[in-house]
């Protein structure tokens, strides 16, 4: 619709029909419509349903597909190959069911992909903020307050700076960074050792930066992609880290950017949240998988980093429990990454995948 892309835009959804009217809402009034929405419903009731129906007659949203997912099928990465196997855009956009897209986000993806004719994927910027439905439960609270400084200005200790931004760091962060587990690379783009720092500290400054990978929350990717990839049924359940295999898969067809224009805000829904114990002990393998993905032929001392980062990482949700508001699930999460780490040590699970280096030259 926009003369030159057309976007498929697919949500994966299970049991939220509240998150998917807030989502539709916002996606009627974006700036660039997409060709068509695509809800891959997994509910195990018909709410969701009856909600996107109540959409499509009533929404300037032409072209709403809804497809609910066989019992088989009601698992993360299924749910997004089968909406990817339906699109028919030229973009395939991926939004989760908790969030909100600023009303220019998909306008903004687009012409992302038109700056960078060499991109596979865009993905957008996320920004945080409470669940309507929440109360005052807060599941997941990662927002970075970004703010300007003057170019020689140098950063406390709990802070980090790129370029003229600078923010206070996640308190792991600074901790890994003090203890030498933090690679250099750039935000976003992943380290020998693990995945060094997250693509949320990409600063808001309007520009565009390469990346090596992405949230799933907001991710968009050129529709050829999906010729030679699709999201690994490796990842069961919620499925932490199955964006970013996948996109560390992408990374010999073409480049990955962060459009810093193309705000959303996730709203953590409260509700169909993993069971914490086995969300933790899934964390683990699934980083090992993932980070074996990516750096396949690893040395003594990367491996040897990973370790420690991933002990370190896990001893810290433990002191989550004295700050979480729900201090039960912190520690549910803690005891399954021990439990995941156990389960290394005993039957590791194993990729072939060939290294996807080809297109590994790190921005200045």
């Amino acid at each position: 619709m926009n003369g030159v892309l057309t976007i498929s835009l697919i949500v994966i959804t299970r049991n939220r029909p509240r998150d998917i009217s807030r989502l539709m809402t916002a996606i009627a009034a974006q700036t660039l419509l997409p060709e068509e929405v695509i809800i891959v419903d997994a509910s195990a009731d018909s709410r969701t349903e009856k909600v996107v129906g109540i959409i499509g007659r009533e929404s300037v949203l032409g072209n709403i597909r809804y497809i609910r997912a066989k019992p088989a099928q009601r698992q993360k990465t299924i749910q997004r190959n089968l909406g990817a196997a339906n699109a028919t855009g030229e973009i395939i956009a991926y939004l989760d069911d908790d969030t909100i897209p600023r009303e220019d986000y998909l306008s903004e993806i687009a012409a992302c992909f038109v700056r960078h004719q060499n991109a596979v994927g865009v993905a957008g910027y996320i920004s945080f903020a409470p669940n309507p439905d929440a109360g005052t439960a807060t599941w997941f609270d990662n927002s970075l307050s970004w703010r300007l400084e003057a170019s020689d200005y140098r950063p406390a200790y709990r802070e980090y700076q790129r370029g003229d931004w600078v923010c206070r760091e996640y308190a792991r962060t600074s901790l890994l960074r003090y203890i030498g587990l933090l690679g250099n690379e750039p935000p976003g783009w992943a380290s020998p050792s693990f995945l060094g720092r997250e693509p949320y500290y990409v600063p808001p400054d309007g520009e565009d930066h390469r990346i090596e990978y992405c949230s799933g929350a907001a991710m968009n990717w050129r529709s050829e992609v999906f010729q030679h990839c699709q999201f690994s049924l490796f990842f069961e359940g919620h499925a932490p880290f199955e964006e970013f295999e996948f996109c560390f898969r992408t990374l010999s067809k073409g480049e990955i950017y962060m459009a810093s224009r193309a705000r959303v805000t996730h709203c953590h829904s409260p509700a169909e949240r993993p069971n914490m114990y086995y969300y933790g002990r899934s964390w683990i393998r699934n980083a090992w998988y993932t980070w074996c993905t990516r750096w396949p032929s690893s040395s003594f001392k990367d491996r040897w980093t990973w370790w420690a980062t991933v002990l370190t990482i896990s001893a810290c949700r433990f002191g989550d429990v004295l700050r979480w508001r729900n201090p039960l699930a912190a520690l549910s999460e803690g005891i399954g990454r021990i439990a995941g780490i156990a389960s290394l040590m005993v039957n590791s699970p194993s990729t072939n995948r060939t290294p996807s280096t080809e297109n590994r030259e790190e921005p200045t």
